[in-house]
């Protein structure tokens, strides 16, 4: 009698790594916070990102939070952010060694565009990806307790939804959750569809976000 195996193809591949220099993310924040006040229409994130919104009225930064992306997305080239911009540009080497044995990604990685995003209580960032890109990050400076999980979704989900076979419970699962907390990274390639879930912990999440050039 035949004895028949599943094969687990086609997996999308997720890298994590941890500083614990919280001294650098409490910087981070700092800048960030320096940034918001002294930058005008920034733009929304929350319900505001799909319709691209941008404000410069606090009360609604404070309700749906901000991002720099779109007004400033170079923060690696700005005075002042070295010390994360290295940091950053270390950690992201230092996953990428797990990609391919000749370290061709890590040897050659390149920042190509950074942001911060700040998340107040209930704040989100809906479903996108990074087109154009190989590699994109995200580097937590501050996420408390129920912070919001970052979210992938299976870039085939419609297929795997619309088609089952005997393992239906484990192929329907086209969603995975990683809880965050201050210090991670997780480094993912640009295609790969991901999302947030409201921050509920009280304090803002402030996050990095940066794309890789090679």
């Amino acid at each position: 009698m035949l004895e028949g195996r599943k094969l687990e193809l086609f997996e999308s591949p997720v890298y994590a790594g941890e500083c614990q220099n919280y001294d650098i993310c409490e910087e981070i924040c700092a800048l960030a916070a320096e940034h918001e006040e002294q930058t005008k229409n920034l733009r929304l994130i929350s319900d505001g990102w799909e319709a691209q919104a941008r404000t410069d009225d606090k009360e609604l930064r404070g309700k749906k939070g901000v991002t720099s992306h779109g007004t400033n997305d170079q923060l690696h080239l700005l005075e002042g952010w070295e010390r994360p911009t290295n940091l950053i540009i270390s950690m992201a080497k230092e996953l990428l060694k797990h990609v391919d044995r000749e370290h061709w990604y890590s040897s050659r990685a390149e920042i190509e565009s950074m942001w911060y995003s700040m998340y107040p209580e209930g704040g989100y960032i809906p479903e996108h990806i990074h087109s154009n890109v190989a590699f994109s990050g995200v580097f937590y400076a501050k996420a408390e307790n129920d912070a919001g999980s970052l979210v992938f979704h299976d870039p085939a989900w419609h297929l795997k939804s619309s088609v089952w076979v005997n393992d239906a419970p484990t192929q329907a699962i086209t969603k995975r959750q990683l809880p965050v907390y201050t210090g991670v990274m997780l480094l993912f390639p640009g295609w790969l569809p991901h999302s947030t879930m409201p921050n509920n912990s009280g304090e803002d999440r402030v996050i990095v976000g940066f794309n890789l050039g090679f």
